[in-house]
């Protein structure tokens, strides 16, 4: 976009910055068809890994969740953006409009819920489809969620976050 060798581009809030400079113009925003279109991120470790220092995994898990809890509390909610903001990915004013009138519990939720599993599992086969790996694999083998059920009952937050079914509701 900045060197004007395309026309148009899909992407995230990374698309504030250019906007911003007046290098580009959003022309459609998905903000109001959350959660259908997400991103989403996760710590991985391997089997082997898991298998031999499981104590340390669920270590890990826990801080993770402790931290999830605390960036989803809206108490927190300027301290979070000016951590952000302070990376230099986007200023506090785009991580504010970006989040604005969403709750943090929502966007900031740590759970491997039906929606999250739906969002894995069309990857894979979109994977597939565009010959960007060879085989599917079964998605619901592939997350261990016993470590973050394991925090989130020794946390008492079972019923912190909103459970989103596979349809986005």
């Amino acid at each position: 976009m900045t060197t004007k060798d395309v026309e148009a581009v899909f992407g995230g809030y990374e698309l504030l910055k250019l906007r911003d400079k007046d290098i580009a113009r959003i022309v459609y925003s998905s903000k109001n068809d959350s959660p259908i279109f997400t991103r989403q991120t996760h710590v991985l470790v391997t089997e082997n890994f898991e298998k031999k220092y499981p104590a340390a995994t669920q270590r890990l898990v826990n801080t993770l969740l402790r931290t999830a809890k605390w960036g989803a509390d809206e108490a927190n909610r300027e301290e979070v953006f000016n951590l952000w903001a302070h990376t230099g990915t986007l200023t506090l004013a785009n991580w504010k409009e970006d989040f604005s009138g969403e709750p943090l519990r929502i966007r900031l939720s740590p759970l491997f819920d039906s929606f999250l599993t739906a969002r894995y599992k069309d990857a894979v086969d979109q994977a597939v489809k565009f010959k960007l790996t060879r085989k599917r694999f079964d998605v619901d083998q592939w997350i261990d969620r016993s470590y973050l059920n394991t925090a989130l009952k020794e946390m008492k937050l079972e019923n912190y976050w909103p459970v989103t079914q596979a349809d986005g509701k």
